[in-house]
Formats: structure tokens, sequence, C-alpha cells
């Protein structure tokens, strides 16, 4: 009952509230059970790319997607960027190798990265440049791909090499089965 004026508060109204302020107090007082909860990103795929910069990569001889001849490092670009759309939610690495290698991109799930990597690439100066060797990033690969898996070691590795292909070097060429 009001005490003041007329109102439109029903016995309904009223019982509901009091099943409401019932449930709430019964939620404090019980028992509860704290459990934390953690979610991560599961990336089962880490992507490995590497690109060859020597001089040769200057030509434009290559047809990326169209009938237009392109410079090779321009068709290399256009790969990437194809292989990062390709693999989406997943790692990447980027190498890049001529007369030595680096890594231009550790491991990280950022494609803008690496497709900006990739749109940077440039021929390396012939000045430095010692001729094509396609074991020249061998090494840095074992490396790298060794450390990939000591820090993931249930994703699985996927190797791009780009590269025209041209081997100037006079020396024997290793094998990449390693």
């Amino acid at each position: 009952r009001s005490r003041g004026g007329p109102t439109d508060v029903t016995a309904g109204s009223v019982a509901r509230r009091v099943v409401m302020c019932l449930a709430v107090a019964a939620a404090v007082v019980a028992p509860s059970l704290t459990v934390s909860v953690t979610t991560t990103a599961v990336r089962n795929t880490d992507v490995v790319i590497a690109v060859d910069v020597t001089g040769s990569m200057a030509v434009t001889d290559a047809r990326y997607g169209s009938a237009a001849s392109v410079s090779r490092i321009s068709a290399a670009s256009s790969a990437v960027k194809d292989i990062t759309d390709m693999y989406a939610d997943s790692n990447f690495s980027a190498i890049s190798f001529g007369s030595s290698a680096s890594v231009d991109v550790p491991l990280t799930p950022d494609t803008l990265a690496v497709d900006n990597w990739a749109d940077g690439l440039t021929v390396e100066p012939t000045s430095t440049s010692s001729g094509s060797s396609l074991d020249t990033p061998l090494d840095l690969l074992l490396r790298t791909l060794k450390s990939i898996r000591d820090g993931h070691p249930r994703d699985e590795i996927i190797l791009y090499l780009v590269t025209d292909g041209e081997n100037t070097s006079a020396e024997t060429r290793r094998t990449y089965s390693s």
C-alpha cells in the first residue's frame, strides 16, 4: 500500500521485485568457484620468405599475373604479398640475400610489416655484389628455422625461396636438404 497519492504499483510488480532481490541475495551468499581463463590466438603456421636481391633481379623479363614485363624484384615483391594473403593468421619472417643474408623482418603475425618490407625491396648495388649464389642464405635460414622450431615446436614451418635461379658463383652449391 502506498502512503502517498495514487500509484501504478501492482501486487505482481512488487512480487517480481521481491523475487529479484532474493535471487541477487542467493547469488551473493552462495558458494563460488574462481577459474582463471587465458585465451591465446593459435597460429599453427610459420612462413619464412627468403628473397634474392642480387643484381640479376633488376632484369625486366618477368611476367607475374599479366603479359607485361616487370622486373624480377617487382615480381618477387608481388609474390611475397600473395604469400601473405594465402596464409592469413600465420606468422611470417622475411629474409633478403645477395652477397650476404639478413633477417629483415623477425617472426611476426603482422602481415602489413611483411608487405611493407616487400614494397621496399631493391636489388643490392653491383659494387657490393659478388655474383649470385643460391646457397648464400643457407646458414642464416638454418639458424632462423631452428629458432622458430625451438620457440614453436608444434607449428608447421613453410619456407619460400623467391629467386631468379641464377647461380653465377664458381663455388659448388650446397644443398637445401638440411
